[in-house]
């Protein structure tokens, strides 16, 4: 690490405290940073953010990436195509089993690169009917699972798998909202908002 650069990293990862409802802004960070934090989260004591076990599950909600325009099914835009490409570099040490699209092109481009680094399949899913998708969501024990949804939807879902309204729908311009939900076979369960 170069000199002064940890005075970037979140006090939390820099005392080797995170809470599971910390939000971390990872715009204000250094790539080297960034891979810190990263590298912090995936190998958290005590079980909080720890790799995937046969008792724990581990889902990375995030919404699409910006778009183009605001047509019904439009593509990403050049600076979504670049989110897209940063959360694929971010979710190196997650390595994500599954990966989930809704069926309009902003999703499934969000996560065409992520999915391309882990050779994943992409799979749909309905975002107007996800109680039963966030039932087999829960059902999952052992898994990484990567998510993408919309500003109405990807908050609701991290809200059910919480099993609470904590996060609010995310505004039009919000784009950089990623969650880290960890659920145990015990009920337990822990969140991590991180912007991106």
């Amino acid at each position: 690490m170069r000199n002064g650069e940890n005075r970037y990293l979140p006090k939390q990862v820099k005392y080797g405290i995170i809470h599971p409802k910390d939000t971390i802004d990872m715009r204000k960070l250094g790539y080297r940073s960034l891979v810190l934090v990263l590298l912090a989260l995936a190998f958290y004591p005590a079980g909080v953010f720890a790799q995937p076990s046969g008792d724990m599950s581990t889902y990375i909600i995030v919404r699409h990436a910006e778009k183009v325009d605001d047509s019904r099914d439009p593509d990403l835009s050049e600076a979504g195509f670049a989110r897209a490409e940063r959360l694929a570099t971010m979710l190196a040490s997650m390595k994500p089993d599954v990966a989930y699209t809704t069926p309009f092109k902003r999703t499934r481009q969000t996560l065409e690169p992520t999915g391309k680094a882990f050779g994943l399949q992409l799979e749909e899913y309905d975002p107007r009917n996800a109680g039963p998708f966030v039932e087999g969501l829960k059902a999952m024990r052992g898994k990484t699972v990567l998510i993408a949804g919309h500003s109405n939807t990807a908050p609701g879902i991290v809200n059910a798998l919480l099993g609470e309204k904590r996060f609010k729908d995310l505004e039009d311009h919000q784009y950089d909202h990623l969650w880290i939900v960890q659920r145990f076979a015990s009920g337990e369960v822990s969140v991590i908002l991180i912007h991106y």
